[in-house]
């Protein structure tokens, strides 16, 4: 009856560490496509009575653009470091905090908006993810997969005209831009 009771324990152990394991990536898995958006956008200004023309261009990955990191649950983890290797060799590298009771990251990772100060950590192609778990700066887990971004249909927005009071706003078309986009939805 103890051997049977033992045996019943250990196989619990390892079947809920197989379980801990099995989801580990990304919530919305390891397949996305990445769509080239473009579309014209009209400025004018209040200010001083000027029109500035831009076309924008950039692109939107799907099915999100950003996602948390699910890892191991009930690990003793506090943080997450994941680097992506795309298949030129090119890496990008984000560290974050890490719920263990939940076993994600903290926040949503980047994965395919390209900001000014937050490049994202997907590219077009294999990219391998390693990601490490810490505690105290002392790694805990560790582990690598591959998520894979396939070129999607290019998408045309249709064109706009904004009317902006301060000319300082005016000039600015990266984030005019990124605005055109996020109106339009990527241009769905």
């Amino acid at each position: 009856m103890i051997n049977a009771m033992k045996y019943f324990v250990s196989l619990i152990v390892v079947l809920s560490s197989w379980s801990a394991f099995a989801n580990v990536g990304f919530a919305e898995g390891s397949r996305y496509k990445i769509a080239p958006l473009d579309g014209h956008l009209s400025v004018s200004c209040l200010e001083n009575q000027s029109r500035y023309q831009f076309t924008c261009r950039s692109s939107s990955l799907g099915p999100v653009n950003r996602s948390y990191f699910q890892g191991p649950v009930m690990t003793n983890a506090d943080t997450i470091e994941i680097v992506a290797t795309g298949e030129d060799g090119t890496q990008v590298r984000k560290v974050d905090d890490y719920d263990p009771i939940l076993g994600r990251s903290f926040s949503r990772i980047n994965l395919g908006v390209d900001l000014f100060l937050d490049r994202p950590l997907l590219q077009l192609g294999r990219n391998r993810i390693d990601y490490k778990l810490y505690k105290r700066n002392q790694l805990v887990s560790h582990g690598s997969l591959f998520v894979d971004v396939v070129r999607d249909t290019r998408r045309t927005c249709s064109s706009q005209t904004v009317v902006i009071s301060q000319a300082r706003d005016c000039q600015s078309q990266f984030t005019l831009c990124q605005k055109f986009f996020e109106r339009n939805t990527s241009c769905q």
